[in-house]
């Protein structure tokens, strides 16, 4: 099927190109991509997608109704980021709003909650979004727990 359609482009293209058809090239190339930032940020935030560790691209993509390279030319453009980076930003924020809320589940219960599919993967992300482990956020945590309080 996606060769079908593959086909049915360039053909169109090359009867466009040699003047047998009058359709605009941008109606068959659109250079920018549709405007449904809003609508994929709610899709992801409001479902959790991202708390899926086998979302991919390509799967959002067919969730929304698009295709992955305008998906992607979305958050480049409009995140400044790659889908991983954003969806491993969310996944990380998840990470950290447990590790402030419960503070009994260990770090590997925690990155697989936040969807990721390792420590190392958590830590990574944790890293580059705090600039810390998580490890050493929770033991800010628990000093500031057990220091007594100023008077």
């Amino acid at each position: 099927m996606v060769n079908r359609v593959r086909a049915f482009r360039i053909i169109k293209r090359v009867l466009y190109l040699s003047g047998l058809l009058t359709e605009e090239l941008s109606d068959i190339y659109p250079k920018n991509p549709p405007k449904f930032g809003v609508k994929t940020e709610r899709l992801i935030v409001s479902k959790m997608l991202y708390l899926d560790p086998g979302l991919t691209i390509n799967k959002l993509a067919k969730e929304i109704g698009t295709n992955r390279t305008y998906l992607s030319k979305f958050f480049s453009g409009e995140k400044g980021c790659k889908f991983r980076d954003y969806i491993n930003m969310l996944r990380a924020e998840h990470a950290k709003s447990l590790l402030l809320t419960i503070k009994r589940y260990a770090i590997a219960d925690i990155a697989i909650l936040s969807g990721f599919g390792s420590v190392r993967a958590l830590n990574r992300a944790f890293r580059k979004n705090f600039g810390k482990l998580p490890s050493q956020l929770r033991k800010e945590l628990l000093r500031a727990d057990s220091e007594p309080p100023l008077q």
